[in-house]
This record gives C-alpha cells, sequence and structure tokens, in this order.
C-alpha cells in the first residue's frame, strides 16, 4: 500500500506540477481556506484588463485570478501581477473594510 501511494504520487509530481501542494498538502489546504479573510489579497482591475489570458497561463497553481482573484488555490506568488501587460492585478494589504 506504501509503495502504491509512493509511486502515485512520484508520477503525479512528475506530470503535474506543484502536485502534492495541489492534491496532497495539508497545510495548503488550512492556509486556502484562510485566503477569503486574509489580508493579503488580490485585485484586478476589470476596466483594464484585456482578457489576453497571460495570467491564468502562467500561474502555476491553474488559477483564473480574473475569474476568481482569491481562489483558495491561490498561493499568492505574484506570478500573474508580472505577466498582465496591463497592470490590471495587484496584490494588496487592507486595512478594515472598504467603504
Amino acid at each position: 500500500m506504501k509503495a502504491c501511494i509512493l509511486i502515485i504520487t512520484l508520477i503525479g509530481c512528475l506530470s503535474v506540477c506543484r502536485f502534492f501542494c495541489k492534491v496532497m498538502c495539508p497545510l495548503g489546504a488550512i492556509y486556502g481556506l484562510l485566503n477569503k479573510v486574509s489580508i493579503y489579497h488580490m485585485e484586478c482591475n476589470k476596466k483594464t484588463c484585456v482578457s489576453c489570458g497571460k495570467c491564468h497561463n502562467i500561474c502555476p497553481m491553474d488559477v483564473d485570478p480574473v475569474k476568481n482573484p482569491n481562489s483558495a488555490e491561490c498561493i499568492r506568488c505574484g506570478k500573474c501581477v508580472a505577466s498582465c501587460p496591463k497592470e490590471s492585478l495587484a496584490l494588496k494589504f487592507i486595512c478594515g473594510k472598504k467603504g
């Protein structure tokens, strides 16, 4: 049984980017639950976004930050922010509620 789990994990790690993080990591699951209430979050300015898809294509967790900027799967690596040609994405700290 242990050998089967190891083989499946190794095959997954070789074929899927960040397989362990996406499927098996218990700490990532806990952090994912806290993404919705985090003070460090992502914002997408949909007025300037041209829907080119570069942010989604570069994301190691296969998240589309335009559709769901604060997804539970997002690890806040910033690759999508750096790849945006129109600078429509931003990682920011928030303090209190928006008015």
